[in-house]
């Protein structure tokens, strides 16, 4: 996809059910930018009240510490909405947002986007729904960061990628994620990752073959990924 042609909402999920002339009319109250990689979208200090989708590549949802470490909290797009909150309440942002690839950004002001969501209430409804799974994603998050090690979240994250095998092993993911990829959802280092891999794969519970993780044994997977 050129994400540098991209200028119009039409493929978020929130306006699926929105005629051509109406999606002419949102389209039109947007402005339309381009982040690099690694670049802020969204500073959690900014005063800014508007909301933002992403239409091409992958952000990063983070609170960025003085040290310059981040603790990363989710993933966002493509095709979804960023800043939607401050945009409702008008308060201060929660994160940071930070883009994971080139990626193209439409921004709404505040005032476009609260008469949108009166006017539209088929738009109104699909953001409550983002917002109800985002919390429940949350809740999730917290528990696993407070009670589980990294190790127990890499293999969770691995289970949740794998799919049924061709008859190599019951479960394998196909394209397995980088190790930097799964240090940032497990909250942990390249080094942990490549550790607990190997330990598994020393244990004939996994075995990798060029881009393919097979997993030979998810129960023992299951049971290392259990608290």
């Amino acid at each position: 996809m050129d994400i540098t042609d991209e200028r119009t909402l039409a493929k978020l999920e929130f306006f699926a059910e929105l005629p051509p002339e109406r999606m002419a009319a949102i389209d039109a109250l947007c402005d339309w930018h381009f982040f690099d990689r690694n670049q802020v979208i969204l500073e959690r200090s900014a005063r800014s009240e508007d909301a933002l989708f992403i239409l091409g590549g992958e952000a990063r949802v983070a609170f960025r510490l003085e040290s310059g470490e981040e603790i990363k909290i989710a993933k966002v797009g493509p095709y979804d909405v960023i800043g939607a909150l401050s945009a409702i309440d008008a308060e201060q942002r929660s994160a940071d947002v930070i883009a994971n690839s080139p990626s193209r950004v439409a921004s709404m002001k505040r005032t476009d986007f609260i008469a949108m969501l009166r006017n539209e209430p088929a738009v109104a409804l699909k953001l409550l729904e983002r917002f109800a799974r985002i919390i429940r994603s949350l809740n999730s998050r917290v528990k696993d960061l407070s009670l589980v090690t990294p190790e127990q979240r890499l293999y969770a994250e691995l289970l949740r990628l794998a799919r049924p095998s061709d008859g190599e092993a019951p479960l394998a993911v196909a394209e397995m994620p980088g190790h930097e990829q799964l240090a940032d959802w497990a909250n942990t280092t390249r080094e942990v990752v490549a550790c607990a891999i190997g330990s598994v794969a020393r244990r004939g519970i996994v075995e990798r073959k060029h881009k393919t993780l097979y997993i030979r044994d998810p129960e023992a997977l299951r049971e290392l990924a259990r608290f």
